[in-house]
This record gives C-alpha cells, sequence and structure tokens, in this order.
C-alpha cells in the first residue's frame, strides 16, 4: 500500500517551515520530491487551467499561446510523475494548491493513483480571518504592494477550498487551526510532524529551522509602505528589489528605533467588519469541522460604519507613533546621505534616486 500526504495550505500559516524541514530531513522511506525551490506550487502549474496557477508562475506565460502553455505543463507533470514512480510513501507541499480547481485535484489523484498510491491524507491549515487578513497586508506591503485590501473587499472561501478538495479525497481531509495553542508542541512544524508520523505509522524527523523573525512594528510598515506609494505608484502585486532591500535596511540597521515600535494589532471595527463577512464561513467550519476560533467566539456581530485609506496602514490598525515613524524616515535619509554601509548599498541606492524617488525629501524638505 502507497501513502501520500498532501499538504495545501492556507497561506500565512507556516508552510514554508514545514518545505525547508522536509527538504533537509532524511526520513526513511518517505520521500520529497523537488520541483521549483522547497515547494510544489508547480504541481497546480501541471495539472490544473492557467487561471487557476499561483501568480508567481502566471507572469511568464501572460502573452503564451495555449500550446506553448502546454507544453509547460506537460513538461512540470512528466518532471513530477518521473521523480515519486516507484516510490512507495511521498509528502507534497504547497500553500496554495488549496486554490486548485475540482478538475485540477482530479487530475492530481488520478496521476497519483496510477503511481500506484491508494491512502491519501490531505492536510489543510486555517487561520482566522481576522489574523489572516493582518498577516497577508502586511506581507504585501513588505514585498509587492502600495495599496492594502480594504476589510470590506476580503474574503477568504474556506468553505469553497475545503469542499472541493473533499470531493475528490472523501474521508482524507483533515483540517486544522493554525493557533499555537492548539498545536502540538505549540508550533507548526511539530504539530506537521506529529500528523506525519501517524499517518506513515513511523517516526519522522523534523528539521528545526532557526526562523528569523521578520515581524514589523506598524511605524516600519507605515514607511514601507510610503516609500512604495511615492516610489512604484499604482504597481501593486510587483516584487522588486528596491523594496526588498529598503525592508532589509530597516529591519537590520536602526535597531534603537525598532525597538521602541508598536505591536500590530487590527481596530476593533475592522475586526468586526472581518468576522461579520466570514459569518457562514465561521458558522460552517464550526459546524462541519469542530473549529471554533479560540479569539472570536460566535456571537452575533453589529459592524459599524467605518471608513479605510488603503494608501496608509494606519487607519486598519489601533496605534501608531507618528513620531516614531518621522523619525524612521529622518534615519533613513541620513544614512543614504552620508552613504553609510557603502558596500550593501551601491548599486541598488545611491543619492540622486532618493532625492527623485522618496516622496519623504519632498516631504520634510529635506536637502543635502
Amino acid at each position: 500500500m502507497s501513502k501520500c500526504l498532501i499538504h495545501i495550505g492556507t497561506t500565512k500559516t507556516g508552510s514554508s517551515v514545514i518545505q525547508f524541514s522536509q527538504l533537509k530531513a532524511k526520513n526513511k522511506n518517505v520521500y520529497y520530491p523537488r520541483l521549483s525551490g522547497i515547494n510544489h506550487e508547480m504541481i497546480s502549474v501541471a495539472f490544473d487551467e492557467y487561471k487557476y496557477w499561483p501568480n508567481t508562475y502566471k507572469r511568464p506565460y501572460r502573452n503564451k499561446s495555449k500550446e506553448e502553455i502546454n507544453k509547460h505543463q506537460k513538461k512540470i507533470k512528466k518532471r513530477f510523475l518521473k521523480q515519486i514512480r516507484g516510490k512507495r510513501k511521498i509528502i507534497i507541499s504547497g500553500e496554495h494548491l488549496v486554490e486548485m480547481s475540482s478538475e485540477g485535484v482530479y487530475k492530481l489523484k488520478h496521476d497519483l493513483m496510477k503511481q500506484g498510491f491508494t491512502e491519501f491524507l490531505v492536510l489543510l491549515y486555517i487561520r482566522d480571518p481576522a489574523s489572516h487578513y493582518l498577516s497577508l497586508m502586511q506581507q504585501k506591503i513588505k514585498f509587492s504592494t502600495t495599496n492594502i485590501i480594504s476589510p470590506e473587499n476580503y474574503f477568504f472561501p474556506y468553505s469553497q477550498y475545503i469542499k472541493t478538495w473533499e470531493s475528490i479525497f472523501p474521508e482524507s481531509l483533515l483540517v486544522r487551526e493554525f493557533n499555537r495553542k492548539r498545536l502540538v508542541g505549540n508550533d507548526i512544524l511539530s504539530d506537521f510532524t506529529y500528523v506525519a508520523s501517524d499517518f506513515f505509522n513511523q517516526n519522522l524527523e523534523s528539521f528545526a529551522t532557526k526562523e528569523k523573525n521578520e515581524s514589523l512594528t506598524v511605524e516600519q510598515i507605515v514607511v514601507l509602505q510610503k516609500f512604495r506609494k511615492n516610489t512604484y505608484p499604482g504597481r501593486n502585486d510587483n516584487v522588486t528589489r528596491l523594496t526588498r532591500s529598503i525592508k532589509f535596511y530597516i529591519m537590520n540597521y536602526i535597531f534603537e528605533l525598532i525597538e521602541k515600535g508598536t505591536k500590530i494589532e487590527l481596530k476593533n471595527e475592522v475586526i468586526r467588519i472581518l468576522l461579520s463577512s466570514h459569518d457562514n464561513e465561521i458558522t460552517y467550519l464550526a459546524n462541519n469541522w469542530g473549529i471554533k476560533f479560540s479569539e472570536f467566539e460566535k456571537k452575533a456581530i453589529e459592524t459599524e460604519p467605518y471608513t479605510v485609506d488603503v494608501s496608509d496602514f494606519r487607519t486598519v490598525v489601533k496605534n501608531c507613533d507618528n513620531k516614531l515613524v518621522e523619525a524612521i524616515e529622518y534615519r533613513l535619509m541620513a544614512d543614504f546621505l552620508k552613504l553609510k554601509h557603502r558596500k550593501m548599498l551601491n548599486p541598488i541606492f545611491n543619492k540622486m534616486f532618493l532625492r527623485r524617488y522618496l516622496g519623504i525629501f519632498r516631504e520634510y524638505n529635506i536637502s543635502d
């Protein structure tokens, strides 16, 4: 009997920790295929329609013909099936796999069964809509976006994704809440290892990673958003090298200001909006999967009118020290104008670039 564990996400639930661990761990008889990087998001590309692909993989094929896309899909599928041929125990992991269409999931299962796999476990981690929204908005600003999504326009279709996979893998789906208090060992890696060990009926090794905490303060996020707004206006979902470098600099070179920062917490008004829009989803999870988000017990929620400025992260969080925002900006400019840490900054940064594009120069009338 051949077994296959498919970890399908969701986003912002520690998937990369699981994937890195599986890549490094040496578990006897349990195989972790290699497709692209540390994950298996390419499975969506191999088995699903273009419109269901993760955005990262869509972009290079945006203007390609259907024939070129089909050729690419066949190539990825062939490589994947060749790797798992003859294996009796495998782990597949991709945080966006949960978003696959029912047709794509069916094709994946069909080909896995042709390879001799007969027993499956589909593992899904989910987090409550408020914390998922907050984590996702932070990531967007840190890497690729000027504007956040308004809470009124944010919706995560838990039930749709779950029903899609459940219909193809009946009685093989396990849904767990991503909450440290509820995870085995109080962390995602220990929980995943526990579930996988039970499924494969053997003790699996977990390769613990020394994660660097990349949590930013409210003030740092605000500075990054203002930078994106002034440097890349209108360019959303577009990762840039410069944005990554600004984030790295703020996190690693301004220690004394970081320590004074404000912890990120959503305003109660925003939480109420998110919980209200997900009321049916919360009920579905409680009734069908026994998941009751611990911080948000089911109750009648009345939303109050509240306006969010999507270009200003401060409108969704409780507190922000605007003087600290200004201090970080001044420090950032001062260091660049003096060309400190020159080896790291060049050729990405230079004085003329910042003087031309960084809006805070104009805002505070800074000159050298």
